[in-house]
């Protein structure tokens, strides 16, 4: 940077390789600092020589770099800058993030005070805890463990959230709508995903959400869809085939799927007291007990029928114990439709049932009752679903 006075003038320039400005001074004692963008010539005026001196030297600087903004920059510009470096100093923030965060925060608040809504927000959230999303699912499957709730209900959650959890493992409390919105519409079973969320999200409250405020999923309608769906069941020969493929540990909970109709998650919850082999035939029952039954208030007593008390009678079930084998039995199911070579049917052990059963009985209102179901939804699964030679071939099953 060099100056040099011309003499004719008075005037001073300041120059800076391939550009320079000149100071001139006026009858009422202020200085201009002029110099040229381009073709368009700029001046700014000051009650001191050196203060035009600084400010010519800095313009100077910004035009041999290329920045024509900054060396047009008013000096109200470099004072407000100047003490904004100042008020963040202690902050490790850059002044474009500062600004770039407090346009959007404003934005969001409107004429309301922002400090004064921020601080209020920080109130709110003093008392809740800060989980994420993984740690608030680890809580919510905890407490539902102690809850002594079913382990296929439990491994159901699990299945359904993981995928969350991976889209989303941040804070519960900035969990936005539109996060839930683009999570539950990548991909099928829109409603399923929503409905899991809204159960964890609504675990959270009290705890990492404020208790009588809704959640973001709350007002996220579900998805209005009608698609009939024709009630899957094993033909008996397929029955028969899975059954000889089952191994040792498997092949009862099969056997009160298909012949007694027992949900797979209450098999999940049974014991082997509940199985009671009488040698009269009218006295042989299975008993889902208030607490093993999925309607919990429904206790129902099933005939121990032919071909399950042969799978009794050869496999020998023990007296006292859980039936499960492991925790999911679903998953060994399709484990075992893959060695036999075919898909799982999804209820299809107690959809065989009610359709063999009621084409065999001819009796709903003995079949619900057995079942734990409604007439409407017999009606709507079984009737008719099976000839009653094909109920015939169903029930003539035996170990091999």
């Amino acid at each position: 940077m060099t100056t040099t006075k011309s003499e004719d003038s008075g005037s001073i320039q300041i120059s800076s390789g391939a550009v320079s400005a000149r100071i001139f001074s006026d009858k009422d004692g202020w200085y201009t600092l002029a110099w040229y963008v381009g073709m368009e010539r700029k001046r700014k005026r000051f009650s001191t020589m050196s203060a035009a001196r600084e400010e010519g030297r800095r313009i100077l600087m910004n035009l041999s770099r290329g920045r024509l903004d900054a060396a047009s920059a008013p000096m109200t510009d470099i004072e407000q800058i100047t003490s904004a470096k100042k008020i963040l100093a202690n902050l490790d923030v850059t002044m474009e993030t500062v600004a770039y965060q407090y346009a959007q925060a404003k934005g969001l608040v409107g004429d309301r005070d922002l400090v004064e809504y921020v601080r209020a927000h920080v109130k709110r959230e003093d008392n809740l805890k800060p989980w994420t999303i993984p740690e608030a699912l680890d809580q919510l499957l905890d407490e539902k463990g102690k809850l002594n709730r079913p382990i296929d209900y439990l491994s159901e959650i699990r299945k359904m959230l993981r995928p969350f959890v991976e889209f989303y493992s941040g804070p519960v409390i900035t969990l936005t709508r539109d996060d839930v919105e683009r999570y539950i519409s990548r991909g099928f079973n829109r409603n399923g995903k929503l409905e899991k969320i809204k159960l964890l999200l609504n675990f959270c409250r009290g705890k990492a959400l404020p208790r009588n405020e809704s959640t973001v999923a709350d007002d996220i309608p579900k998805e209005v869809i009608f698609k009939p769906r024709e009630t899957e069941i094993f033909t008996p020969a397929e029955a028969k085939q899975i059954l000889d493929a089952a191994r040792p540990d498997e092949v009862l909970c099969i056997a009160l799927g298909l012949f007694a109709g027992v949900r797979t998650e209450e098999i999940a919850r049974m014991d082997w007291k509940d199985i009671r082999l009488s040698r009269r035939q009218d006295e042989s029952v299975v008993e889902i007990t208030k607490v093993v039954a999925k309607k919990r208030l429904h206790r129902r007593l099933i005939p121990i029928l032919p071909p399950l008390r042969a799978y009794l009678q050869k496999f020998k079930p023990l007296t006292s114990g859980k039936i499960t084998p492991v925790k999911t039995l679903s998953d060994r199911f399709e484990y075992l439709a893959k060695r036999v070579g075919f898909d799982w049917k999804h209820n299809g052990l107690r959809h065989s049932f009610g359709s063999y059963r009621l084409a065999a009985l001819q009796n709903i209102h003995q079949l619900k009752e057995e079942m734990g179901n409604s007439e409407a939804m017999i009606r709507q699964h079984y009737q008719k679903t099976v000839t009653r030679a094909e109920a015939t071939k169903f029930w003539a099953i035996r170990p091999g």
